[in-house]
């Protein structure tokens, strides 16, 4: 696996961590996770096409145990340990606009989503994503 893909492996987890938080799945939320995982992968490995099915498809194989993990992070060592393996400054911005896009996609925003995206911005010692990082989220 060349280090690109490793690294939208990590994008995916974080991701599906996001939608997964709140112990609920929601077709909105998917859509969003979808859409943001497509717009990430075409940023880092230009003209790799991921199709949504694709993308699905990892979810389905990741989703038990994702829920696992996080029924077992009280100390959020896991949502840590996810979260440092993004290093590079910019997509730590790109990938919390995509969680934030996530979160809100549904029109609630759970206590749960909030304490992710705190330990997020704790970990990567970073503010809430500019305007410029949503509008790509959106585009």
């Amino acid at each position: 696996m060349s280090n690109t893909d490793a690294t939208m492996q990590a994008v995916a987890r974080i991701l599906a961590v996001t939608v997964l938080v709140d112990k609920r799945q929601k077709d909105r939320e998917m859509i969003e996770f979808c859409h943001s995982i497509m717009t990430i992968n075409q940023r880092l490995r230009p003209g790799v096409i991921l199709p949504r099915q694709t993308i699905l498809n990892w979810f389905d194989s990741q989703k038990d145990q994702i829920i696992a993990a996080l029924a077992a992070d009280d100390d959020n060592s896991y949502k840590t340990e996810i979260l440092e393996k993004i290093v590079d400054p910019e997509l730590r911005q790109i990938v919390l606009a995509a969680i934030f896009a996530i979160c809100i996609c549904d029109y609630e925003f759970q206590d749960e989503e909030t304490a992710f995206i705190k330990v997020a911005l704790d970990v990567w010692n970073s503010g809430l994503p500019n305007m410029d990082d949503m509008a790509l989220m959106a585009g």
